[in-house]
Order: structure tokens, then sequence, then C-alpha cells
């Protein structure tokens, strides 16, 4: 076990490589006061089966990258399982299909066992001989974190193995079953005092929650360095061996002394929250303990599972509240992810609120602390100032009475409840500032904006991860005037940013923004010293320029894309007009499925042309973060600035900012302790076995001379002129430079190197090309001649669309191509709508043999279907055509990101024949009763992901036909729509099978089906398996889950039966609530039935009753919470 020839070089690298890291993580804390703990030392950080938050609990990696993370007296956990022979192994459960592939390898081997009282069904390791499991491979078992090293077939090890292989300073064994396992003939207290005699292992912890095991090996250790602990559950729980609740034997740590030392209790015992998950006051657990002499070991932290509001999703203060509240301190902490309690132990305790900045890193709110209150407001300007802001920042918005106001959005939906208010009625869309419907500012007085309650913006709501919810309607709006006077008269904050956009619209509206913004600074006395430095930023350099003569202003550009490098010459010209930048994260430290790519050479070049250049957005949220930071913000921002050298940070958690640059650990040089160094960018991507690689990405484009030129500001035009937006536009119809040195750097060293930065494209603009923006000429032959050049140039080619509305007729992009070509979109391409360009066409735009193919640039793809859904007749005639917005066929290697598609005539995206596709980030729309206007229509295809993306169609969202295999739908919220459709299967011979979809944390509002399987009852025999639905929430949907084998949308079906096979379909955690009474309805065929269906923790409920199930010929499980009861055969 555990002799792979991969993990004897790991062995010997991470061997070589302790010494150094306990070394330089000794050094790392130089703090000596005196610990509440019951000994008077640091607390212990004790690594739960290794860094399981990242590999696979207690792989060989998982422990590795503990050592190289933690600090030199790290603990590493080992939960400790016997098998038939009696060998002890280290797995996070006793069920071992919960961390391991071993329900593939040994299929017919799970068995039902009383557990705790509680009938258990899987694959139990006392079925199993140390010899059977030399074929199994741990797995990542929480579904929330990464499976992409699964395929690295990490071994079951031994607790031996473990032990001996690995070295740690100090071992932790949990011994969780001991009574179960004395029921099947195992001695768990044998196999404990053997190893323990074995000259070779050093058990320095021992705990378990049963009572009578600890008994029984007290007498074996009072003279022996070993610490006894007793572990408490929940605490309703019921300990087996004096039969009595944890609760009731917490009130008895005198019994606990006379055979412990310390307790294990989870954190909710010290610190337990309300029903609103806010903190409530501490309990006396630790003071009670610790008067008994116990030992205190706060468990189940993990970065990635949010407990309380209280701590603005920021792991650090989560531990500081455990370590240094004041008051008392546990003696250690369990955690997934040991890096962030050894940073918090060792570099942030007992700073106190003046500690010295140790770094100079600029700190500018985004919207003020608007990650613990609405933005924009009083509340959320004064927490950024209490949590150490340097420059709080004011998103300049005009009001209808020309009043320049602070509000993060020009649109007023985006911030307030003014979507429900009486002034619904202003609704309006305005192609010019965004795609969509909107209520604007300058549509709006400054008193009626006034009387608008405020919302706090929660961006990870799709992950269920919101913002300070008590406090989300909290807070007043302020005036550009209102916000300067509170800047003012703050002596703690270096200055403040004005932000500036849309002045070219608002200025032909007749709303002179500019002019507004300085004779505000005029009026506060900010162009007489002393005041803060103002800071002004746009992303409109002539905006910048109509404020070049302020001497004392800092202007600021704000690049609004992501960007792999900048030309020299769009350097030069920034430099006119801007003394510093602001960049995306991802235009720093590139990303592919939230994986580190690599890092661009952006931020020097910036640097050495005199630029000072900030980062935005950080935040605290786990989701918002790469895989490679941990799930812990402090580290991003670490990597950002020791990494990357950045100057500033934009974020709406400033306090997390501003306490990174005061800790302890910084300025270390060699001596800096591996948990405070910067990652290396693209690491753990090469970590990623071929098979779980996802699909490449092309570099992002670079800044060009052309994306930063702008023409000057129009004039200020009157506000009567027939152009106010009041009148003119009608209601919308709804109503590498080398990185910083890392300890983590030298084991992946072995076998990684950095990715080089991408050369720089060659640029085609389609406007040197004879293509008009002007919305009214056929541009179709310049854009098939800038493709023809494009497609025979080598390299890296970027297609450039500018900004302005370009019609363009059904067109072809063919291949194969000499180079990768990038679709840089930056205005809206728009379909024809005559009936030669519609009747009988099935696409407007193709891309056919094309291989590394990149669409983005946050352009629009506008269908013009409106023009077409009246002559769709394709429920009455299937060999109806009408043009698809995007075909992609034989496409191979490519990506679809940042663009919207709205109105298509037909399907918005239709994929076929292609390969390892990536659609991310798009936005598609299209009314709820248009006609076949699929989002993402996938078949015979493989590998294509889609995710974080928005869909409201009148048709399924994203729909998977025959041939589609391997795909994965994640965090995509649809609706309106038909939901996430697999089918129709079934309609014509010799389908292709369906397989490996996986569709997860997905949402769906007010759709007619949720997760669906449709087959048509026609005799083609196919085959769809291997369906995996989870973490799905389900909104007033009609059909929430949907088995349909017999699909009839023309109402013209026979009496048949489908011959589509449906199997190892599993819908795991769906909840939310049901439009129709049946919210789970499985109806397959009787010729062949569905089998091996799951429904595992299922919570829908019907708001006009108590919702129902309703199965034919379904044969499977039901797992855990059924709502509502379920009604599925057992298998």
């Amino acid at each position: 076990m555990g002799s792979l020839s991969g993990i004897k070089v790991a062995i010997f690298v991470v061997q070589a490589l302790l010494v150094s890291v306990a070394l330089v993580s000794a050094q790392g804390s130089t703090n000596r006061t005196r610990w509440q703990t019951r000994s008077g030392s640091a607390p212990s950080v004790i690594a739960r089966g290794g860094f399981s938050g990242i590999f696979s609990d207690s792989s060989f990696a998982a422990y590795s990258l503990a050592l190289l993370t933690g600090p030199p007296d790290l603990v590493l956990w080992c939960d400790v399982q016997l098998t038939k022979d009696g060998a002890g192994i280290c797995s996070p459960d006793i069920k071992l299909d919960n961390s391991s592939d071993i329900a593939n390898v040994y299929k017919d081997k799970q068995k039902s066992y009383l557990l705790n009282g509680v009938s258990t069904k899987g694959w139990f390791s006392i079925d199993f001989t140390l010899k059977d499991l030399a074929n199994v491979i741990l797995t990542q078992g929480v579904y929330s974190r990464t499976n992409k090293f699964d395929g690295n077939s990490y071994p079951i090890m031994t607790v031996q193995d473990t032990y001996t292989q690995l070295l740690p300073p100090a071992f932790w064994l949990n011994i969780q079953h001991d009574a179960f396992y004395a029921q099947h003939n195992l001695s768990m207290r044998n196999f404990v005092l053997s190893l323990t005699r074995n000259v070779n292992v050093t058990a320095d912890y021992i705990s378990s929650p049963e009572v009578g095991f600890l008994q029984s090996i007290a007498s074996r250790f009072q003279r022996s360095p070993t610490k006894l602990v007793f572990r408490f559950l929940g605490k309703k729980d019921v300990e087996p061996t004096t039969n009595q609740t944890y609760d009731s034997l917490l009130k008895n740590l005198t019994l606990i002394k006379t055979f412990a030392s310390g307790i294990i209790v989870p954190k909710s015992y010290i610190w337990p929250v309300d029903a609103k998950q806010y903190l409530l006051p501490s309990t006396s657990v630790v003071f009670d303990a610790h008067k008994e002499g116990l030992a205190v070991y706060a468990s189940d932290f993990a970065n990635d599972v949010p407990f309380s509001y209280s701590y603005s999703y920021d792991p650090v203060a989560e531990y500081l509240q455990f370590v240094d509240n004041g008051n008392f301190s546990v003696d250690g902490v369990i955690s997934d992810f040991p890096i962030t309690p050894s940073a918090a132990i060792n570099c942030f305790a007992h700073l106190g609120r003046n500690a010295t900045k140790q770094v100079e890193l600029l700190v500018i709110s985004k919207n003020g602390a608007s990650g613990d209150y609405p933005g924009c407001t009083d509340l959320a300007y004064s927490k950024a100032i209490q949590d150490g802001v340097d420059v709080i920042d004011c998103p300049v918005q005009i009001t209808s009475d020309g009043i320049p106001i602070c509000m993060s959005s020009i649109n007023l939906i985006d911030s307030t409840t003014v979507a429900q208010s009486g002034f619904s009625n202003l609704t309006i869309t305005i192609p010019e500032i965004a795609q969509g419907s909107g209520i604007y500012t300058f549509n709006m007085s400054w008193s009626d904006i006034q009387s608008l309650t405020p919302v706090i913006s929660s961006p990870q709501s799709a992950y269920q991860l919101l913002r300070n919810p008590q406090f989300r309607n909290a807070g007043k709006f302020l005036t550009l005037s209102d916000f300067l006077a509170m800047a003012k008269n703050t002596s703690s904050l270096q200055g403040v940013l004005i932000s500036i956009e849309h002045a070219p619209y608002l200025a032909e509206q007749g709303f002179g923004v500019t002019d507004a913004v300085l004779d505000a600074l005029s009026k506060a006395g900010y162009d007489t010293t002393p005041a803060p430095q103002v800071m002004i930023q746009s992303s409109n350099s002539s905006v910048l320029m109509k404020f070049k003569g302020k001497s004392n202003y800092k202007l600021v550009y704000k690049v609004d894309e992501d960007i792999g490098g900048a030309q020299l010459a769009s350097i030069d010209d920034i430099k006119r007009f801007a003394s510093a930048v602001v960049i995306s994260k991802d235009s720093v430290f590139p990303e592919n499925s939230a994986f580190l790519t690599g890092v661009t050479d952006v931020v020097p070049r910036l640097q050495k042309a005199n630029l000072s250049v900030y980062v935005q957005t950080f935040s605290n949220e786990f989701t918002s973060q790469a895989w490679d930071f941990f799930s812990d913000p402090t580290v991003e921002i670490n990597s950002f600035y020791a990494g990357a050298n950045i100057d500033g940070v934009v974020t709406d958690f400033p306090k997390t900012s501003d306490r990174y640059r005061r800790n302890r650990c910084l300025n270390k040089g060699k001596q800096t302790p591996g948990y405070m160094s910067p990652v290396q960018p693209g690491s753990l991507l090469q970590l990623v076995t071929p098979q779980y690689l996802p699909p490449a990405e092309a570099p992002n484009p670079y800044l060009t001379e052309a994306d930063v030129a702008e023409a000057p500001l129009p004039p200020v035009a009157s506000k009567n002129a027939s152009t106010s937006p009041n009148t003119a536009l009608p209601p919308s119809p709804n109503g590498q430079p080398k990185v910083a040195a890392s300890l983590m750097a030298p084991l992946i060293a072995v076998v990684l190197a950095l990715n080089q930065v991408q050369a720089a494209p060659q640029i085609f603009n389609v406007l040197k090309f004879g293509a008009s923006g002007d919305g009214k000429t056929d541009n179709s032959k310049p854009f098939g001649n800038v493709w023809k050049k494009a497609c025979s140039s080598g390299g890296n080619n970027v297609i450039l669309i500018p900004k302005g509305t370009y019609l363009l007729r059904p067109i072809k992009f063919i291949g194969e191509c000499k180079g990768a070509i990038t679709f840089n979109i930056k205005g809206t391409l728009r379909a024809p709508t005559d009936n030669a360009s519609t009747i009988g066409v099935d696409h407007w735009i193709t891309f056919r043999y094309v291989h590394r193919l990149v669409i983005t640039g946050g352009g629009t793809f506008d269908g013009q279907g409106p023009s077409a859904w009246p002559y769709n007749v394709c429920r009455q005639d299937p060999n109806c055509s009408l043009p698809v917005t995007l075909r992609f066929d034989f496409v191979m290697n490519s990506q679809i990101n940042r663009i919207t598609s709205i109105d298509s005539k037909s399907f918005h995206f239709n994929i076929f024949g292609c390969k390892d596709i990536k659609i991310q980030n798009v936005t598609i729309r299209a009314p709820g009763d248009s006609p076949n206007t699929d989002g993402i229509h996938i078949a015979d295809s493989t590998d294509i992901q889609v995710s974080d993306s928005n869909i409201g169609t009148g048709d399924d969202c994203v729909a998977m036909g025959p041939g589609a295999r391997n795909i994965n739908v994640s965090n995509v919220n649809c609706g309106p729509g038909h939901g996430f459709s697999i089918g129709s299967l079934g309609g014509t011979p010799n389908e292709l099978n369906v397989t490996k979809i996986t569709v997860r944390n997905c949402n769906l509002t007010g759709t007619l089906c949720g997760l669906r399987i449709k087959t048509r009852a026609m005799p083609f025999s196919s085959h769809c398996s291997d369906l995996t639905f989870e973490h799905i929430n389900v909104n007033n949907v009609t059909n929430p889950i949907l088995i349909d084998q017999n699909y009839c949308p023309d109402h013209k079906c026979g009496p048949g039966v489908s011959k589509v096979k449906i199997e190892e379909a599993r819908f795991r955690n769906i909840r939310g609530s049901s439009f129709s009474e049946i919210a789970v309805n499985l109806q397959c065929s009787k010729s062949t039935p569905c089998e091996k269906i799951e429904l595992r923790d299922i919570n829908i409920n019907y708001d006009g009753g108590k919702a129902t199930s309703s199965c034919s010929n379904c044969k499977g499980v039901a797992l855990g919470l059924q709502n509502p009861p379920p009604c599925i055969l057992k298998s």
C-alpha cells in the first residue's frame, strides 16, 4: 500500500523539504504573548486527513501539502479504520465509498449494517482485506470540492505507512467506531496497543467518541506522552457506553478527566449561532474544561463551509475568534485547510488594532464595505473606514434633476428595490448602456431615489452565499457632496476615488457628469489643501482627459476586460492621461475552470512605464477565488502582492486586506513561513492528469491602441432635446516575469515548469477590412475577408469587432485554420429580418472544422427573433428550418465566454460533432413564449462544459440530445424556459447513446421543467446512463424532476412504448418549490423500465398543499431526506 513510484519521488522531495520548511516556519512567528490556552503555549494546528480541502482525504498528497504549508509542530490526523484482516488504514469514514472508487471496483460488495443503531448501506472496510484494497484509489468525497486530482490514483495508506513515509512532527489517531468493530470480532484496542508498541510509529494523540474505548486503554498510557482525548459529537447523539447524550456528558467533565487529558468539541459548542446564523455569546465550555485540567480542541473547521455571517466569509477571522478573543483560547483547531489556522495563529493573533503596516499596499473600497452592507450607503462607507481602508470610492451617477450621487450602478434595479416600487413603469432599454432593461438614475429625481430601499449585492448567491442578510436593506444613499464631506472629516483616509462611466451617452441626454463632479469637488474644498487625495477613475480615456489639468488629481484608467498583455503603444497612450491602471485579477493570473494557468507580464510592463497597478475585485467568498488560493482570501491577497507585486487592491471587504498588510510574517525574505508564501501560478493545474484536464483556453486578448482610444466627449445637449431618454425610448415589453519565491514551489518543481508568457497575437480589425458598425450596412463580405486572412495566418490571431452594430447576413466560417483564432466582439452583431435570410435557412453564423477558436469580448448577438417567430411551424412540420444564431459543427478545443445572445430565431447555440468546448459566463435571453429558442443544444459531442451563465428562453435552457457524452453543466441560472433536458431521445433509428451527464450547482426559476429526461414512444433503441443532477435549487418550477418516456410534443404519437433504456440517473440535493402538486414525476417505459435511479436528499415544497410523487416502471433507491415521499420501487 502506498508504494507507487510517483509517491516514492514525492517522499524524497518532501523529506528533503521538511527541515527547511520547519526552520522558516518556526521563524515566521515573533509572537511571545502568553496564550490563554491551558498550557500557555500556542494552539496546535491539526490537519484532518492532511490538506483534505484540496486533495483526497488521507492521501499522500493531502498529508504532504499540509506539512509544506503548516507550522513546524503541525499534527497530522488519521481516521483509523480496520480491514477484514485487522489492518489499520487511514480513511475518513468507515464507509469507504464516501472517499474512494471502491463502488466501481467491487460493484457487488455493497452491504447494510447497523451503525449507531441506524441501518446503513455502503462499502464497509470490514468487508475487504488489505490486499483487496490495493486496487482501490482515494477520491475527493466532498461534492463542493474539485475532483480534478482523482486521476492521480492515490492509494489507501496503512496507518504505519502514513507515519513512516511522512514522519509528521505529531500524529493523531481518531478511533470513531470501536463498538462497531467489536461487534464484528475486530479489536481496535489490540490494534492501537500493538501500533504504539512499534518503535517506528509514535501516536501523540488518540481520540474517540466512545467512553468505553478510552477507558479500556487509559491505564496503558498513564506514563506515556500519548494524550487521550474524548470526542464530543452532536449534543443530542447518544454515547454508546454510558447511554447518555453528549450534552449530558458535557456537564460531567470530572468523569472525562478520569480517562482523558483533553476533549474535542464541535466549534458550535464554543461559539453557537442563532437561527439566522449570527454569533451568540460564547459558552463556558473552554473555561470549564480548563478548570478541570482538560485541553480543548475545536473541530469542524473548513474554509469552504461558511458557519456564521458574523465572520464575513473570512476564515482567518473565524479562527481568531477561537484563539484570540481576549477571554480564552482553545488548545488546538482541527481543520481541512491547515494553512489558514497556521497563519491565523502565527501571523495574525495578538496584533491589536493599531499594529504597524508591514507593507505598502493601497486598499481601495468597492462601493464601500459592500460585502457587509448595501453598497454606496452611509453604513458601507462607515464600515470601510472603520475597517482601515485607505481610499473610499464613489461611482458617480446623475439624477434627473442633475445631482451627482454615489450609486454602484447606473441601473437602480441592481442596488435598490425600485423594480418592486411604484417607479417600475420607468423600465426602458438602452443598448448604449446595457443589454436588457433597466430603471436608470437619470430618469428619477434625487428625492425619489432617496425613497428607495437599498439592497445588498450578493454576487455569489448562485452558491447560496448571501451577504449579511440581517442588514440587506440597511443604510442611506449619499450625494457626491455628502460623500466628499464624510471623507474630508475622516483623518484616517488617504483619499477618495470617483468613478465616472457612460459620460458620452449622458452628455447626449443633457447631463454633464464630468462638470458636475468638478463642481462638487470645488465646492467641497478639494481644490485646496489640506484635503484627501482625489483619484478619478474611468474606462473612457476622454473622461480622464477632462481632468488632466488638475495637477492634484490622480487619474486612473480602468481596463474593463480581461487582458493577456498590453501592447507598448497602448501603454504609451495610457501614460498621456493617467498615472495608474485598474485591471482584473484574471489579467494577472489567468484562470481555467477556477485553476490558475500561469502569470502574465501585464503588471511589470505597466509598472515599468511608471503606472501604479491596482487589481479588482477581492472578495471573501471562497467561490470567488481560484482553487490555488485554498478558499482563503488572505492567501489570494498575499499571492497578488508578494507574488505579482501589485500596488493596490480593490475590495468589498477592506478589513481582510488591511489586516493582511499588518501581519507579522511579512518582509521575512527567505525566512517567510510556508503558510505566508505566495502560491505558484499554474502549479495545481499541472497536477491534474490528462483525463481530468479542462479544455485548454486561448490567452486573453492584448490591450491595443484601439481599445484605449476614444472619441472626444460630445458637448452636453439641451435637456429638452428629442433625445431625452424619457421620451426617445419606448418601454420594454417586460414593463512571465518570475513569481516571488514560494516554499510550495520546490515540491511541484520536480515535475512542473511555469507556463511561458504568450506572444502578442496578430490583430485583424474588421473596420480595416471595410466593415461598418452603422447597423444598416451588410458586413458579410468584409467579415468573410477578415476570416480568410486570419484563418490563413499562423500563431494567435484576433479578429477585433469594435463597438457598433454590425448587420450580418447568414455566413459560414470554415476551417481548418493554421493558427488559433479569437473573435473579440465589443459591439453587437445583428441578424437580418428579410424572408430570404430566414425562412428555410438553418443558420445565421456557423463555425465548422475550426480548432482553438475563442469567442469573447462582452459583445452581443442579436438574432432579431420576433421577425421570424410567427413563421415557426416546427411542431407541425418536423422539416421546418429557421436560423440558429451560432452553429458549431465539428469544432474542437474551443471556448465561448463573456458574450450575450438575445432573441434567436431558433436555437441560440447548436453544438454538433464537437469536442472540448467550454462555454462560460454567457447570457442567453429570449421571451418565455418564444418558440424553439433553446439556449444551448448539444448533440453527438463530447467533453462540453457550460458554466457560470444566465439563460432564459422559450425552450430548454440546456438540451443534451443523442450522442451527448461527458457533458458538465454547472453554476447556471435558468429561467424562463423548459429547464435542463436530456433528449428527446429515441425519435430516429441508430441514435447514439447518451452518457456521463452532470448538472450541478444550478438554479431554476419559474421554468416549465426543472431536470428532465425525455424519450419518444417509438421502436428505436438507445441507451441513456450515468446521469447526475445535484445541488439544484428549484423555485416555482412546474415539473421539478421529470422522466417522461412518452414525450409527444405534437400530440400525434401512436400507442407505442419507448425503447430507450434509462439507468444510473442520480438526483441529489434537489431543493425548493414546485408550481404543481407532483414534484417528482418518473414515468418510465413498460418495455425498458428505468433502473438504478437514485433520489437522495430531495426537499421540494408545494405552496398549494403537500407535494407528491408519481412513478411508473421505475426502480432504484431513495436515500436521506425525501419530500415529497418517494414512490420509486426499490432495486
